[in-house]
């Protein structure tokens, strides 16, 4: 029996090594279709951009390079590498292997600063639940989930229990075979179907509804405009945060912010994190603290609608997190003006 049980484990442990070995020829970002689109062009025009964006729909929507390198008081050509739901643990997976493998000429990283999300059941078993949970992710998480103090301990054995799926699916390659060898195929590609009509890799919401048609963008933008009230409840949270600074943050999430910005100054690039508008209450509640724990070099803040009323204007806005084209361009001035008091 204990020769049978040592067999077993030492074939289990074969299976996890050659599994594992894929990785070393699969594209990191295999599992975000939209930044491995956006990847294999930046890869083919490494020497023309030093400047980058990062982080979920709300950089991927709002924006501009174009409009930003013009503004900015820097000699920069930047590209939004922004892509949907891209958030802490996938979004710090993501950028430290850009700049551990794909930094070229970069000097500038422009994060979006975000809360660090779990594996909700609804997103269990999907690609982007897992694809980047190896030891050093799976361990920052739980880390992280142990110390926010607001959810019960019910929801912690949910969380915990939905990381440790994700890790092990991860480990033994269950549903992800099929995308590496696709993302393996695609390596090199100059162009996509993904990143047509893009400029500099920046997409807003309201011009892919109308080019692509886009059926979710259209939902989103109808039940938004049937009633912008919402609007203002997020405008009043953020503007009771910033006026009432929580005195507890994450120690976990602070650390790895932290970590990042020494990662990337032995690369030489400055990083900077920017806070954004018109998230939920509870994201302003975890994030602001965090800014009174950096020096101010390494962060800009557009979320306090008392400096940005125009942000938080409905009419400004194509759903509840995202701007229209106009929106998208105000917002890109107020942070091409805040970085350039950083850089300049």
């Amino acid at each position: 029996m204990k020769i049978f049980i040592f067999k077993v484990l030492v074939f289990i442990f074969l299976l996890v090594i050659l599994l594992n070995s894929f990785e070393f020829i699969t594209p990191y970002y295999y599992g975000n279709g939209v930044f491995a689109a956006k990847m294999n062009f930046l890869k083919q025009h490494a020497k023309k951009y030093n400047m980058v964006f990062i982080g979920s729909s709300r950089t991927y929507r709002h924006i501009n390079p174009l409009l930003f390198d013009s503004l900015c008081v820097a000699d920069v050509k930047s590209y939004n590498l922004g892509s949907p739901a891209t958030f802490p643990p996938e979004l710090y997976f993501l950028y430290e292997n850009l700049i551990k493998n794909d930094s070229h000429k970069i000097k500038y990283a422009i994060m979006e600063l975000s809360i660090i999300k779990d594996v909700s059941d609804r997103h269990l078993h999907t690609i982007r639940s897992k694809y980047y949970y190896d030891l050093n992710y799976l361990f920052l998480t739980i880390n992280y989930f142990k110390y926010q103090h607001n959810i019960s301990r019910r929801q912690k054995v949910r969380i915990v229990r939905n990381i440790f799926i994700s890790f092990f699916e991860k480990l033994f390659k269950i549903d992800l075979l099929h995308q590496m060898f696709l993302s393996i195929i695609d390596q090199g590609k100059e162009e996509s179907a993904t990143i047509k009509g893009m400029r500099e890799g920046f997409y807003p919401c309201k011009s892919e509804m109308i080019e692509l048609k886009t059926k979710r963008l259209v939902e989103y933008f109808n039940k938004f405009h049937n009633d912008t009230t919402i609007s203002n409840k997020r405008s009043y949270a953020a503007k009771f945060y910033h006026s009432h600074i929580p005195d507890y943050y994450n120690p976990i999430q602070l650390k790895k912010l932290k970590e990042l910005i020494k990662l990337s100054e032995s690369k030489g690039i400055h990083l900077i994190f920017f806070l954004a508008p018109r998230m939920e209450s509870y994201e302003y509640k975890d994030l602001i603290p965090f800014m009174q724990q950096l020096d101010h070099t390494y962060w800009v803040d557009l979320s306090d609608p008392r400096k940005f009323p125009e942000l938080y204007l409905a009419k400004n806005c194509f759903d509840i997190g995202h701007y229209n084209n106009r929106g998208a361009e105000i917002f890109t001035k107020c942070l091409a003006k805040e970085i350039n008091k950083i850089i300049e």
